[in-house]
């Protein structure tokens, strides 16, 4: 990722959305409804380079994944 993270999800739902930095730090954070028309965007562009933490909530599932930003 370079400067924006899109989330969409397969269907409309409700997102929660945490960027954690590598030392355990909440960098940043968006909520709200999303779909495959309305993604969710997240831009990183002020973030310095490095490996982050994206944690996802939607719905009753939870998706914990690793992101680049360079």
């Amino acid at each position: 990722v370079s400067d924006v993270l899109y989330v969409r999800p397969g269907t409309e739902v409700y997102t929660d959305a945490t960027l954690i930095s590598k030392a355990g730090a909440q960098v940043m954070h968006h909520a709200g409804k999303v779909g495959p028309f309305e993604p969710l965007s997240i831009n990183v562009a002020s973030l310095p380079a490095g490996s982050y933490t994206l944690k996802l909530f939607y719905g009753s599932e939870t998706v914990v994944t690793s992101i680049v930003k360079y």
